[in-house]
């Protein structure tokens, strides 16, 4: 008697460093210097020191935070979102590593407020990297936006606890029913 499992696995996610880079006026060019690293499980606020809030994008007063944690990127601006030029006007993350050697597969934009005309084709992912362009955004209260990432596997996957479990019990139980059948 052959029983076949099939069992999720869960993935490490992300881990170390994340590059955030303001990106205007066209997808390759970051604004004035506009980059910073962002550690996963923190998040980088402006007004502050950071390159990002620096560089002259954002207003000297205006609040605005980036956060990363292992299977999400966020992104908040306190008010006077002005996205209006018409060339790209947007945001890069990159050097997205995993802790179990997998690469992005997918980055599912949700838990959006204040950004009306954002859709996920606003999203875009080259080489590993998730590209936001908010070109032409403009909305004076301010937003949110909320990147849950997905990832491919990598050299090896785990399976969840309650997966191990589940198959160390199936195996027990058929031991003791081969065992009985064998007194019987």
């Amino acid at each position: 008697m052959a029983i076949l499992l099939a069992a999720p696995y869960a993935h490490a996610g992300l881990i170390g460093d994340v590059t955030v880079s303001i990106l205007f006026p066209a997808s390759s060019t970051i604004f004035n210097g506009a980059t910073d690293s962002l550690a996963v499980g923190s998040s980088l606020s402006c007004p502050g020191s950071s390159h990002v809030c620096t560089a002259g994008f954002f207003g000297v007063s205006e609040d605005v935070t980036f956060s990363a944690t292992s299977g999400a990127i966020s992104f908040s601006q306190g008010c006077c979102i002005d996205y209006s030029s018409a060339a790209f006007n947007g945001y890069e993350f990159s050097n997205l590593d995993f802790a179990d050697s997998g690469t992005l597969a997918s980055a599912t934009l949700g838990s959006i407020s204040g950004f009306a005309q954002l859709t996920q084709s606003d999203v875009t992912i080259v080489s590993g990297d998730i590209f936001v362009n908010l070109q032409e955004f403009v909305d004076p209260s301010g937003g949110s936006f909320t990147l849950t990432l997905t990832e491919t596997s990598g050299g090896t996957t785990v399976p969840e606890p309650g997966t191990a479990v589940f198959a160390g019990s199936a195996l027990l139980a058929m031991l003791a029913a081969f065992r009985m059948r064998e007194r019987c």
